[in-house]
């Protein structure tokens, strides 16, 4: 009774359709991040000694396959990576692109010296989509999938990939509840006095026009524990996304996003917004609920037009 209960579930289950572009845009994120992080820093920046690292890339146990290594000019070695990261985000080959992309961040965050949150979440997130992208018959994610589950073997790529996102929603939101209890076991964090020391920071850099309202709200005795209190609040909501309904999870979604839009903002971790933002997508944004693209489709057609003219104005 109990297998026979679990195969109609599983049935049921197989039919929806896990290949959309919510998890296309999710890699394009992905990559995005790790694109610009290639894109605007010297990779002496990047892979440099450090103490107790005499040498640069760090090329010892697993990292020693990765791109940095393998390939001992580093700039050819970048421009490579630029090139992968380029097609993950054409959507195109996603079986192939996958293990390439995961590749590139696998690489970047053991090999290089100057790396954040944001790069070692972007490795295990691309990791994690690769069972997605290999089920995925579709040569562009960005493709709309017409297909339905034609048999068992159709049917086994479907909950492959459907417990895929469900893993990937479960590691997001642990992510979270760790960043959020975590917190509280750090002495500036529980007495509320930890946002002014993250702000005041000389190694993180913000927007210099945010100073005087940051410095405002941090020499605030009831401003500064309330921003950090609500910090650690905010985290643990956002955990709790994994029970919320579909309604929910999308405020929660866009407030999640304005969340680490402000992080950016503030403390100029640009890798890790974009890493966050992918997550998010995929922690939050139901996968059957596709991106549409008509506005931008709209002002695409409007100005290929306006480039190329009229073909009526022109005969007559």
């Amino acid at each position: 009774m109990i297998f026979k209960r679990f195969g109609e579930n599983a049935l049921k289950l197989s039919n929806s359709n896990p290949w959309t572009n919510v998890y296309g845009v999710a890699r394009t994120v992905l990559a995005i991040g790790t694109l610009i992080t290639l894109l605007f820093n010297d990779m002496n920046v990047l892979f440099r000694e450090g103490a107790g690292i005499p040498t640069c890339p760090i090329c010892v146990g697993s990292p020693q396959y990765g791109i940095f290594c393998l390939i001992e000019n580093l700039d050819v070695a970048k421009w490579i990576s630029i090139f992968i990261l380029l097609s993950v985000i054409s959507g195109f080959l996603p079986q192939i692109t996958s293990i390439l992309h995961w590749w590139v961040a696998f690489s970047l965050t053991n090999s290089a010296m100057v790396v954040d949150g944001g790069d070692q979440i972007t490795a295990v997130l691309t990791l994690l989509l690769i069972p997605i992208c290999i089920t995925d018959n579709r040569i562009n994610h960005w493709y709309p999938q017409k297909s339905e589950p034609t048999g068992i073997f159709d049917r086994s790529k479907r909950l492959i990939a459907l417990s895929t996102f469900f893993v990937i929603r479960v590691q997001v939101a642990l992510l979270y509840f760790q960043a959020g209890v975590s917190k509280l076991k750090v002495e500036e964090w529980a007495d509320g006095t930890a946002m002014y020391y993250w702000v005041n920071n000389p190694l993180i850099g913000h927007f210099g026009f945010l100073k005087p309202l940051l410095n405002g709200i941090t020499s605030s005795p009831i401003l500064l524990p309330i921003l950090s209190w609500l910090t650690i609040a905010f985290e643990v909501l956002l955990f709790a996304g994994l029970f919320m309904n579909k309604k929910n999870r999308g405020l929660l979604l866009k407030a999640g996003v304005t969340f680490h839009l402000l992080i950016l903002f503030v403390f100029g971790l640009v890798s890790f917004y974009f890493a966050m933002f992918g997550a998010l997508l995929l922690f939050l944004r139901p996968y059957e609920e596709e991106f549409q693209f008509k506005r931008i489709k709209s002002i695409a057609h409007s100005l290929n037009q306006k480039f190329r003219g009229n073909p009526k104005k022109s005969e007559g």
